[in-house]
């Protein structure tokens, strides 16, 4: 991996910048085109995984640290074990990262053509293949059958295989019943692993490693969510005064005038804080930071309005002070759900970027 075995010290927004930054640097290693909705969608959902690694990594860490029943002097070396484990831990996470990365891509090509072509499913054909993978190899089906549904790889950790687009006629088509009874065969004992990167655009199954260990009800599992999205904010909100954006601006429509909006530490921090708890809407709107000019170019004015300073205090009102007026416009995230870019026009005479929001009234 591209970075050292984390202390034990960590804290989870500094894990979370490790792993985040390791799997969207794989992913965006292998993309053709950074740029596209697929690209947002597979970023924000590796680093959706890298916080709930972050938040299961620092839990258990902790609770070796703080284990009575072992000796003192044996918990900081069971403590350093377990962290060397989650290391080793992230290049297989990596690799799959990266994998699906390409798959979903492929996934991408195939849809173009619909069912013009069929489907076959092939593995490296080598010793080193899982029997059950192997069982699935020459599989042979049109896009649009449902065994591609769940049982388009990668189907596990590591796994190699592959799908390629072959002529119709060359190859007989497989029957759709039997693939599929030889895909619930082949992940019997990882039924996690059953999903198609490219029709879901993510990275990483729901229910798979950390993020399957979120709790066994809704109430426990929207915690957890909701203390993942804030470890990634604080990660961001730590880097947000020396953040390559500060140096940056774009060019946005306000009312009929293109204007060049900048960025500031508050507003890079209040972007990430922004629609915590929001499920679907978190992880792809921080994408917006990752790629502001597709964003900013393509955004909608929709209407202005007043600062409105009754309901703030502290900080948030002493910042809001310097603020003259806000200008909205509306931007569809890559899942293509509709958002809205706050701008506002700050009393040394520039346009920043003060938030994203899910309705134009949240900051009115």
């Amino acid at each position: 991996m591209a970075y050292g075995v984390p202390s034990i010290d960590s804290t989870a927004a500094e894990l979370y910048s490790t792993y985040s930054d390791d799997l969207c640097n794989g992913i965006d290693g292998v993309l053709h085109d950074k740029t596209t909705d697929l690209a947002a969608c597979l970023r924000a959902d590796a680093r959706r995984f890298a916080a709930y690694k972050a938040h299961y990594v620092e839990t258990a860490v902790k609770n070796l640290l703080n284990d009575e029943k072992t000796p003192a002097e044996q918990r900081q070396a069971n403590a350093e074990r377990a962290m060397r484990t989650f290391q080793r831990w992230g290049q297989t996470e990596r690799n799959y990262a990266v994998q699906s990365t390409q798959m979903a891509e492929k996934w991408q090509e195939f849809e173009k053509d619909g069912d013009r072509y069929l489907l076959q499913y092939r593995t490296a054909h080598d010793e080193k293949v899982r029997a059950t993978h192997a069982a699935l190899h020459n599989t042979t089906l049109p896009p649009s059958d449902p065994f591609w549904d769940e049982y388009y790889p990668p189907l596990g950790w590591n796994c190699r295989c592959t799908v390629v687009q072959v002529r119709r006629g060359k190859y007989p088509a497989s029957d759709s019943s039997t693939s599929i009874a030889n895909g619930r065969a082949a992940t019997e004992k990882t039924p996690s692993f059953r999903f198609n990167p490219g029709k879901q655009r993510k990275c990483f199954p729901d229910n798979v490693s950390y993020l399957k260990h979120a709790g066994a009800n809704r109430k426990e599992r929207e915690t957890t969510e909701w203390n993942c999205e804030t470890i990634a904010h604080k990660s961001i909100k730590s880097i947000s005064k020396q953040h390559p954006l500060l140096q940056e601006s774009f060019e946005c429509d306000i009312n009929g005038s293109k204007q060049a909006v900048r960025f500031a530490y508050w507003g890079i921090s209040e972007t990430a804080y922004s629609m915590l708890g929001k499920k679907n809407l978190y992880w792809l709107k921080n994408e917006v930071l990752n790629n502001p000019e597709k964003y900013f170019k393509n955004a909608k004015y929709i209407s202005e309005a007043e600062v409105d300073l009754s309901h703030n205090t502290g900080k948030t009102l002493k910042l809001k002070k310097k603020f003259k007026k806000y200008y909205y416009s509306e931007i569809t995230l890559a899942n293509g759900i509709k958002a809205f870019l706050n701008i506002v026009l700050h009393e040394d005479g520039n346009y920043y970027l003060y938030t994203i929001s899910k309705n134009i009234t949240t900051y009115e």
